[in-house]
């Protein structure tokens, strides 16, 4: 009898002993209950190509609070609120919550609230509210609230940000290129409180700025064709260099008339520098005699002035001296008693008569 026991339990532990050889005593077979795994206990895989395969399943996948660090290659359609260092290759349609470092290859469409510090190759519309720090090759359709350090590249040559795009003080927008040496850039350079412009920018009809141009050393503000115009039409301010001399190179047509700046009336003796930039200057000698001393003509190279009488000196005269060893026309000076005019040019060395009315001795 006791013989008869034992073989019979041989029997029946035998395929046990047998399948414990193998390795895998769960192959191919199929489970109708939950596993409950003891604290300490694993499931591993001893090797090959082993996969925890739930695309057949409708459930969720619940990662512990230190998170996922293997690679998610599936589509994600739930919220996964837990620490992702792997890559995530399929669809997340869900909140992620947690951190992402590994590569995200397919669409977000759901809301980061944590750091995303992996690239992102497919489209990000939902909000980030940590950083991005990984290279974004989609369309950004959401809102970043933390730091935006890579590189915003659509695959259509277009990216779209919906929503107000803050850049750091002093960083450059690289255009053409991603080097910090970049030609064509757009930097806010804070202490000065303006913007920098790299390269040769284009401004196409309708641009405007509300600040100041201002073009560095060497800079110029150049039209590269057709009929462009420097309209001033609606401005009432003027045109200045560091010298009060504004050069144009090639001819000037004016469609309307030039106003020069005209001086108060003179009824003192007064003596012009090159401090004093009015065009035409009206002197009274009604009262008495009145003279005009010229500025020394080489610190006023190319400027005009027109003199002329307000009323008639009668028994007065109106003098105009120029300074030093200069000269107007051939004389030191020119005098009047009549109503009269005079315009005189300098040319650096002393004062020409191009034009005048009355009588000048």
């Amino acid at each position: 009898m006791k013989f008869n026991i034992l073989l019979l339990l041989t029997l029946i532990m035998m395929p046990l002993f047998i399948n414990m050889a193998g390795a895998d005593p769960f192959r191919e077979n199929m489970l109708d209950k939950s596993i409950t795994l003891r604290n300490g206990i694993d499931i591993t895989a001893l090797g090959g190509d082993t996969d925890l395969d739930l695309s057949a399943s409708s459930g969720d996948i619940k990662a512990p609070s230190g998170g996922i660090t293997g690679d998610i290659i599936g589509d994600v359609t739930g919220d996964l609120t837990g620490n992702v260092t792997g890559d995530l290759t399929g669809d997340a349609t869900g909140d992620l919550t947690g951190n992402v470092t590994g590569d995200l290859t397919g669409d977000v469409t759901g809301d980061v609230t944590g750091d995303l510090t992996g690239n992102v190759t497919g489209d990000l519309t939902g909000d980030v509210t940590g950083d991005l720090t990984g290279n974004v090759t989609g369309d950004l359709a959401g809102d970043v609230t933390g730091d935006l350090t890579g590189n915003l590249t659509s695959g259509t040559g277009a990216q779209t940000i919906n929503g107000v795009a803050t850049v750091k003080n002093d960083t450059k927008v690289a255009f053409g290129t991603t080097t910090s040496a970049a030609v064509n850039y757009l930097q806010y350079v804070s202490a000065g409180n303006y913007f920098d412009m790299g390269g040769n920018p284009l401004f196409s009809d309708g641009a405007r700025w509300t600040g100041n141009l201002v073009p560095t050393a060497g800079s110029d503000l150049v039209a590269t064709s057709g009929e462009s115009d420097l309209n001033f039409a609606a401005s009432t301010g003027f045109t200045n260099t560091t010298t009060d001399t504004n050069y144009i190179n090639g001819n000037v047509e004016f469609a309307k008339n030039i106003a020069y700046p005209v001086n108060a009336t003179l009824t003192i003796n007064t003596t012009l520098t090159s401090a004093n930039t009015k065009v035409i200057y009206p002197i009274d000698a009604s009262a008495g005699n009145k003279t005009l001393i010229l500025p020394d003509a080489a610190t006023v190279t190319g400027r005009m002035y027109m003199i002329s009488t307000t009323a008639d000196p009668g028994t007065y005269n109106i003098a105009i001296s120029a300074t030093g060893g200069d000269t107007i026309g051939t004389a030191a000076s020119l005098a009047t008693t009549t109503p009269a005019g005079l315009t005189l040019i300098s040319d650096g060395t002393r004062y020409g008569v191009v034009g005048s009315y009355g009588t000048w001795t």
